[in-house]
């Protein structure tokens, strides 16, 4: 409970199969969920923030699917993540994808650490002109999105509220 880097670690506590859970396809979820039951180790990891003062990744609509071109930032496991969940911009318009990490046009950066996650490593990821399937996309409602991020929120919460709870019992010590 009080250490929040050792539960981002644990298999089964990653945003990424909450996400692709909640929205995604039967097709997505024998694609990217059930490895999580045969592979020790398979993880996903959610591409959230991007770089603003230099390029928002941007989801452009290519033939059936999209290219994504762009960097995000300090994406969680993303050094041994199968997959990414990837928030990107179509003009106005926000979407959800799920990308393996293999695409030919990903890019994870060199491994570093972020204050108190030394249990998960975090990476900037490029995406330079990936190419994805119209299969990729997990949403584009901004209902769907609302919903499925306050569920991601919700566990995030817990995860802090116990490193809280756990700082608070040392400090009464």
């Amino acid at each position: 409970a009080g250490d929040l880097g050792c539960t981002w670690a644990l298999p089964g506590f990653d945003s990424a199969l909450r996400l692709v859970r909640a929205l995604g396809t039967g097709e997505q979820h024998g694609r990217f969920l059930a490895p999580y039951l045969e592979t020790a180790g398979w993880i996903g990891a959610v591409a959230w923030h991007d770089r603003p003062e230099t390029q928002t990744l941007t989801a452009t609509p290519v033939g059936g699917g999209f290219r994504l071109q762009g960097t995000k930032l300090a994406v969680e496991r993303a050094p041994e993540a199968g997959y990414f969940v990837v928030r990107a911009m179509d003009g106005d318009k926000q979407r959800l994808l799920v990308v393996a990490a293999d695409a030919p046009g990903i890019t994870v950066g060199e491994r570093r650490w972020k204050l108190g996650l030394l249990a998960t490593g975090c990476a900037d990821v490029v995406f330079d002109g990936v190419e994805v399937a119209g299969d990729a996309l997990l949403a584009d409602d901004p209902a769907a999105l609302g919903t499925a991020w306050l569920e991601v929120a919700a566990q995030t919460a817990a995860m802090h509220l116990g490193v809280a709870r756990a700082a608070h019992a040392y400090a009464l010590q």
